[in-house]
């Protein structure tokens, strides 16, 4: 996207490397220390509470280079749904070849979703971020609008939505709610996104496309590698029609067209607990279909190569020109983080937190 966004990325992705028996390794000796140093300090002040499983998410931290993205959690929650390509051609197909380039598109994003290792900014509620992007996709052009509001602080939850078009028509839509929490336990720490995120194509069939999170965990946060993998259970599921029906019987052939062909996969150290497997070894059935593999290396269909780590580069021009007033990008604190202005940043931020404090006070939220 931007330029700033480009030097953050290649600036983490570049110590970033496959682990030979799964997960995924951090080797950025900068980003480690500065992160461990800020650690420490909040060990001496929460002390032994801090390892009880507590919420990072809640915890008011001073902004630190190397500890802190330049972009609030909004932005980085809408950014990471950006690598499109493979959803955008699933908009041109139907049937089984839209769903696996759907699988395809889920796989990008949680790869994505790994390579962040600084804190984006808190959102404040009612906080916005708007973009209209252009993106290149197979030698054509299209259209990203995005817009995402914050809903609540704790935890931190925004609503977004994405409509994404070609020169002639549009071809789909994704939005959903995400949640998301970071706990805390001694020297590893589990990151986990809830909510719902649904994609409906403009044609063909299934319309629509629904999936969830799995739990990410990062090892190595006080000593020792830093590495990470995921962990728990997804939900993905296809829907024939965008319509939702509730009633207390449904006759069996129309199952399959209200409920969906679900997919459930189990993100897990190994298959079984007396099995020496990979560490983030993902297992699920789609219909007839195995689906196998390490989100860190390959993802099989039965027996064929569905989807591998490999990252295409991808050309996206942001067009929109000005934020509006709410909008994350004109927070004094986000503005003078980006300068270089630290603790004048973090006092800013301070003041936007306790601005916030006393309005939950007020509405009897505390």
């Amino acid at each position: 996207m931007t330029d700033v966004m480009d030097e953050l990325k290649n600036e983490q992705t570049a110590e970033v490397f496959l682990q030979g028996n799964g997960g995924i390794c951090f080797n950025s000796q900068v980003i480690q220390q500065a992160q461990r140093d800020l650690g420490f300090e909040l060990v001496k002040k929460a002390g032994k509470n801090l390892f009880k499983g507590k919420g990072i998410m809640r915890m008011s931290l001073p902004p630190r280079k190397n500890v802190f993205d330049t972009r609030t959690q909004l932005e980085t929650a809408s950014n990471d749904n950006f690598t499109l390509g493979n959803l955008i051609r699933a908009a041109q197909q139907q049937g089984d070849e839209r769903k696996d380039l759907c699988l395809r598109y889920y796989f990008d994003i949680l790869l994505e979703t790994v390579l962040h290792q600084l804190k984006p900014f808190n959102p404040l509620m009612g906080e916005t971020y708007a973009d209209t992007c252009e993106l290149q996709v197979d030698n054509q052009t299209y259209t990203i609008e995005v817009e995402a509001e914050q809903v609540q602080n704790h935890p931190p939850t925004s609503l977004y939505n994405l409509k994404v078009s070609s020169a002639t028509e549009e071809l789909f839509t994704l939005y959903g709610c995400a949640s998301l929490d970071a706990s805390l336990f001694m020297n590893h720490s589990d990151v986990v996104r809830t909510g719902f995120n649904r994609v409906v194509f403009a044609k063909n069939l299934p319309q629509v496309f629904e999936f969830t999170h799995p739990t990410l965990r990062v090892y190595g946060l006080f000593y020792g590698q830093r590495w990470c993998h995921f962990m728990g259970k997804s939900q993905l599921t296809f829907y024939q029609n965008n319509f939702r029906v509730s009633c207390a019987y449904i006759r069996e052939h129309e199952k399959q067209t209200i409920n969906g062909e679900q997919l459930e996969l189990t993100f897990a150290k190994s298959e079984s607990m007396f099995k020496s497997a990979t560490k983030d070894h993902v297992f699920g059935k789609l219909n007839k279909n195995k689906i196998s593999g390490s989100v860190m290396g390959e993802i099989f269909k039965d027996e064929n190569v569905l989807w591998n780590n490999q990252k295409v580069p991808q050309n996206i021009v942001v067009k929109t020109n000005g934020f509006v007033f709410s909008d994350g990008r004109n927070r004094p604190d986000v503005i003078l983080f980006k300068d270089g202005k630290d603790e004048e940043a973090d006092k800013n931020k301070n003041i936007l937190e306790e601005r916030q404090r006393a309005d939950r006070k007020l509405r009897g939220c505390e």
